[in-house]
């Protein structure tokens, strides 16, 4: 059985695991998520926060998103300060990288081309 958020906002307390909870805002239309104690869903459905959606399925807390992967530097993208003092953070490999990117410009920049640390 799931359950739809009438009201404009909502707050519920969500069963995260070993007996701990995380709060949660809905806003109106939201399903509400598995893990909301029965006697919350009545306390709710009893004030018409929320309303009982017989055929809609329940939904799970959504997996964390994966963390995001980190995207290489643009040396042609930024002026040659900033790419200097990027260099200057990096490791070999991302120099040697930087570089070649560099190199292959259409109109390479020599201050960048020739950087050494």
């Amino acid at each position: 059985m799931a359950f739809r958020v009438l009201d404009w906002r909502v707050k519920v307390a969500v069963q995260i695991g070993g007996g701990n909870t995380a709060a949660q805002l809905l806003t109106q239309g939201d399903i509400v998520p598995a893990g909301v104690s029965e006697k919350d869903l009545a306390w709710l459905l009893k004030r018409r926060m929320i309303e009982e959606i017989p055929d809609a399925p329940v939904v799970e807390e959504a997996p964390e998103a994966p963390a995001e992967e980190s995207v290489l530097f643009d040396p042609l993208s930024h002026k040659v300060g900033e790419v200097i003092e990027h260099l200057k953070a990096s490791d070999d490999e991302e120099i040697a990288r930087v570089i070649e990117v560099e190199k292959n410009a259409d109109t390479p920049r020599t201050t960048i081309a020739e950087f050494t640390k």
